[in-house]
């Protein structure tokens, strides 16, 4: 950065790796969908990329650590660059075998036509890296709160988890849930990513369908109001038949009507309805808590 930063990297990409100059035949590396996967641009200090190059249309997203929850890359703790985290890490053979193989997913248009590519940004990566991990040392049971701000990739975040816990199994080769039950009251999450990420044995809409039959499925998705049918469904399953489910919260408006909500004013204390009673938001971590705990479940919120 002393001498030319990340986004000297990012104008050269604009300016200067043209897919294909007028009069002439496409450039094999540059072009889209046929060539480079994706593209960095890299400085000692932040890391930006691309899967499509574009001219000057081109659109870099950052790929950094995060800086102690600033923006940019921290210091290296082994006294090397900041951005030593990608070589060393994402570039590492095992590493980039797994993100070419179960990561990367090319998005269609109506036409089935490849249209873009969906790559994970580090922190997408990381995150879902340590809950597969964390899940496959401890098993089900366990409950995870994650954070991602406005515009970092959320539901991108959620689809490879339920992806990755649908297909995670234990040291003896068994599957550690039978079915991943998505929770959301966003339309955007049955869109054209779902279509990408989910389009294996799934169920989507209509929670009621939650049966011995659907108890098969690898994911099923269902809105946050029908959220208190499908648990019947499910603490069904789990009694007689000793199915494991894994379920993604995704978190998102609060609301204060409507049978969720209703379900969790039934196990409020008196304090805790006073307190919403004087002005006070139920969300739908609150419904999902507090339902996991009646039924003895355990919650997977993806926030």
């Amino acid at each position: 950065d002393f001498t030319q930063s990340v986004h000297n990297a990012i104008e050269q990409y604009k300016e200067d790796r043209l897919p294909q100059l007028k009069g002439k035949p496409p450039e094999p590396l540059l072009s889209f969908p046929g060539g480079a996967l994706v593209h960095f641009a890299v400085s000692n200090r932040e890391v930006h990329m691309t899967t499509k190059l574009a001219g000057p249309a081109t659109r870099f997203l950052p790929f950094n650590r995060g800086n102690h929850g600033a923006a940019g890359n921290q210091e290296d703790p082994a006294g090397g660059h900041p951005t030593a985290y990608l070589w060393r890490e994402v570039w590492a053979r095992d590493s980039w075998l797994e993100v070419l193989g179960r990561y990367l997913v090319p998005e269609r248009n109506e036409k089935k036509q490849i249209v873009g590519t969906v790559f994970p940004r580090y922190h997408q990566l990381d995150v879902t890296r340590k809950l597969v991990a964390d899940i496959a040392t401890r098993g089900a049971g366990g409950r995870y709160l994650i954070q991602h701000s406005a515009g970092s990739g959320k539901t991108k975040s959620i689809a490879w988890t339920a992806h990755f816990l649908s297909e995670l199994h234990d040291g003896e080769q068994r599957k550690i849930f039978d079915t991943v039950l998505v929770v959301s009251d966003r339309n955007v999450i049955d869109g054209q990513l779902q279509e990408a990420l989910f389009a294996f044995e799934r169920k989507t809409g209509v929670v009621e369908k939650i049966t011995k039959e659907d108890g098969s499925k690898k994911i099923v998705v269902c809105a946050m109001q029908t959220f208190p049918h499908a648990l019947e469904e499910v603490r069904t399953l789990a009694a007689t038949e000793g199915k494991r489910f894994a379920v993604i919260a995704d978190e998102a408006h609060s609301s204060q009507s409507g049978e969720a909500a209703a379900k969790l004013k039934a196990v409020l204390s008196a304090e805790e309805l006073a307190e919403l009673e004087d002005g006070g938001e139920i969300s739908g971590e609150d419904v999902l808590a507090a339902q996991m705990a009646l039924d003895h479940l355990k919650c997977f919120s993806l926030d």
